[in-house]
């Protein structure tokens, strides 16, 4: 679990200061997920490796666009990566 987290010159820093316990609505097992270690270079090529394709993993994992328009507004959603807090070297 990760707690706290920040840049390395502390300019942001995130803490985890409690839980909460919320009832929910479904359940999500995880339990076929795998786990990888990987570099920070190879997250966010994979990272963009799915903003890019993320219809087509979707579609192949089983989930069905019951209209156009609603593809399209998950595609739009990708389709400029503005998350400025992230450095990509």
């Amino acid at each position: 679990m990760i707690y706290r987290i920040s840049d390395s010159t502390d300019s942001w820093v995130y803490e985890l200061i409690s839980f909460k316990e919320e009832p929910i609505d479904f359940i999500f097992n995880c339990s076929d997920i795998t786990h990888v270690d990987t570099s920070k270079e190879g997250f966010y090529k994979n990272k963009i490796n799915f903003y890019k394709n993320r219809i087509a993993i979707m579609k192949a994992q089983g989930v069905i666009f019951h209209t156009k328009e609603a593809e399209d507004a998950v595609a739009k959603t990708n389709q400029k990566d503005n998350n400025w807090i992230e450095l990509y070297d």
